[in-house]
């Protein structure tokens, strides 16, 4: 993963995933998932891109039959999400929307859908580092750069809390769907991430229809662990110019002080507490 992120400048994501779907074609399919799509949608900051490399391992295929798509869905700012149809037999990753965006698109039936939430708090924090200083520049990113480098770090995330409230808006859309609809399932980045990875990987892919057996996932997880995509850190060691700065939960009680907590609360409410976090 490495070495894709320093070729990245040089292979877009279309290619990429061409590539991977090049690379399924010669794989033979030992399970088909009784979904015709699979949706990853989530926010920023919420280990996307490898919840998506993991999703998309040419290892899981072989367990699913389901190939990768790209395309407008994939793009939060899509001015029409109802003229969007995705086609039949394809994992749909790194969809950042709300859910009512979601809602519009034309999908195939039966499908799985899934939204990886993470505590607010911690994403507001990662999403204050890459804008500082990891992101690649695109969007708003060097806007937010600009504004972010004359101000101190403290002073940095304190104004990252007035800009939060399409991520806080989206991060509520999903909540309140997954409970009017228990199709929806909601996954935890702390549990995807975290010492026990493996089960609550496992479970996920069951809930999808794709059953991996448990020591080729442990070995597709094992490919993209923290220590091997962070350049050798482990869980904890910091590295705020790295994509995947520090990678252990709970960061944000190192940067909240008594201010911006109370700033956080009195802009986005229990936001936390309504995402069952502390």
């Amino acid at each position: 993963m490495n070495q894709l992120r320093k070729l990245r400048q040089f292979v877009s994501v279309q290619t990429e995933y061409d590539l991977r779907n090049a690379c399924a074609s010669f794989v033979p399919v030992r399970h088909r998932s009784r979904n015709r799509a699979i949706f990853h949608t989530c926010v920023w900051k919420t280990a996307s891109q490898w919840v998506r490399v993991v999703l998309t391992d040419p290892r899981l295929y072989m367990y699913c039959g389901l190939k990768v798509h790209i395309g407008p869905a994939t793009d939060a700012w899509w001015p029409d999400p109802g003229a969007l149809q995705v086609p039949r037999d394809r994992i749909v990753p790194n969809l950042y929307c709300a859910y009512d965006h979601f809602a519009q698109i034309r999908k195939p039936e039966p499908h799985a859908v899934f939204f990886v939430q993470r505590d607010p708090r911690d994403i507001l924090v990662s999403w204050y580092y890459s804008n500082r200083y990891s992101h690649v520049p695109m969007g708003t990113v060097g806007s937010h750069r600009r504004v972010l480098s004359a101000l101190s770090e403290r002073d940095g995330i304190a104004a990252t809390v007035d800009c939060f409230d399409e991520i806080a808006g989206m991060l509520r859309s999903w909540r309140a769907a997954a409970d009017r609809d228990p199709g929806i399932r909601m996954v935890r980045y702390e549990d995807l991430t975290g010492a026990d990875a493996l089960p609550a990987w496992l479970d996920l892919l069951a809930g999808c229809d794709v059953l991996v057996p448990r020591e080729v996932l442990r070995k597709v997880l094992d490919t993209y662990s923290f220590q091997r995509i962070s350049g050798g850190r482990k869980p904890g060691q910091e590295d705020r110019h790295h994509k995947y700065r520090k990678g252990v939960p709970g960061d944000w009680q190192n940067h909240f002080d008594g201010e911006i907590a109370r700033r956080f609360h009195d802009r986005h409410g229990d936001l936390a507490q309504e995402l069952g976090y502390d």
